[in-house]
C-alpha cells in the first residue's frame, strides 16, 4: 500500500524489479476536503501515477486502488469518479469513508454503502469495494465493535467487496498499552465476516465474535474453521474470499505471525 504522492520515492529502487519480478502495488489516492477538491485530487494523482507507471510499465503492476472519500455526503458523481479511476488503472477500487467515528458514523457508512451498491447494480463489470480502517495510533481511531459489525453486515448484505487497514496487528482482540484501548483481532474480523456471510447473522451476533478475547474459541483444520460450535467449510471460505472478503493491511509483517505462533495456530 503506497500513497500516489510518494511514488517518486520508489525510483531509486526500481533496478530491483523486472518483467519476471514485478513490483505489485496497492495505490492510495490523496485525501480531499470537499467534492470539488475530490475531482481535482483524482485528476492530479491519476496524472502523477500514469507518468510513473508508463516509465516502469514492465516492472510495476497495480493490484488495487484505495480512495479516501471527502468528509461530506457521498454523491453519485464521486462514485463515478472512483469507477473512472479504476478503469484508468485496470484494477479494482476500494472507497474509504474518512469521516470521524462520531455518533452518526453508522448512518453515514450505510449511506456510502448504498451509493456504492446503487452503482454496482448498474455497473456489475466495474464493481467498487469498501475499505474499513480498523484502528490507528490513538484510541479514538479505533471503531467500536458495533461500528465494525454494522460495516461487515452491510458489505455482506449488499454484496460489496471489502478490505481492512490499520489496527489489525494481533490475531485476537486484546487491550494494548501503546494505544490505551482494545485492538480488534484479525481473526475476529475475518471470521466474523465469514460466519456472517455463511449464517446470515444479525449485528448482535456478529458483535459477539468481534468481542471474543479467548483464542481457544478460534479453531482451524484442513477442512473447516470453527468458532465455538459454529463451523464453515474450506469451500465456503474460498467462495467468500474470492467474491467479497479481500484482505487486510498491517503496519507489521512480523507481529501477526509471531502472535499466531505464540497461540500455536501457526508453525
Amino acid at each position: 500500500m503506497l500513497p500516489i504522492a510518494k511514488l517518486s520515492e520508489l525510483e531509486k529502487y526500481m533496478d530491483l524489479f523486472s518483467t519476471d519480478k514485478k513490483l505489485k502495488l496497492s495505490l492510495v489516492v490523496s485525501k480531499s476536503d470537499s467534492a470539488e477538491d475530490f475531482d481535482g485530487v483524482c485528476q492530479v494523482d491519476t496524472n502523477k501515477a500514469k507518468k510513473f507507471l508508463d516509465e516502469y510499465v514492465d516492472k510495476v503492476s497495480v493490484e488495487s486502488l484505495e480512495i479516501p472519500l471527502p468528509q461530506v455526503n457521498i454523491t453519485k458523481n464521486m462514485i463515478k469518479n472512483v469507477s473512472h479511476l479504476a478503469e484508468r488503472f485496470n484494477t479494482q477500487a476500494f472507497c474509504e469513508m474518512s469521516k470521524p467515528l462520531s455518533d452518526d458514523w453508522i448512518e453515514q457508512m450505510k449511506g456510502a454503502m448504498e451509493r456504492i451498491n446503487d452503482f454496482n447494480r448498474k455497473n456489475p463489470k466495474s464493481k467498487i469495494g469498501y475499505k474499513l480502517r480498523t484502528g490507528g495510533i490513538k484510541a479514538h481511531l479505533f471503531p467500536s465493535t458495533e461500528q465494525v459489525a454494522y460495516t461487515l453486515t452491510e458489505s455482506v448484505e449488499r454484496g460489496i467487496p471489502i478490505k481492512f487497514t490499520a489496527g489489525l496487528h494481533h490475531p485476537v482482540r486484546m487491550y494494548r498499552d501503546e494505544v490505551d484501548t482494545k485492538m480488534h483481532g484479525f481473526l475476529n474480523v475475518f471470521m466474523g465476516y465469514i460466519f456472517q456471510a455463511s449464517y446470515k447473522w444479525n449485528v448482535e451476533e456478529v458483535k459477539e465474535i468481534l468481542k471474543d478475547e479467548d483464542e481457544r474459541n478460534f479453531q482451524f483444520s484442513n477442512r473447516e474453521l470453527k468458532w465455538k460450535n459454529f463451523k464453515v467449510s474450506i469451500n465456503e471460505i474460498k467462495m467468500i474470499r474470492t467474491s467479497l472478503l479481500n484482505s487486510f493491511g498491517s503496519c507489521s509483517f512480523d507481529d501477526p505471525r509471531e502472535d499466531l505462533r505464540d497461540l500455536n495456530m501457526m508453525k
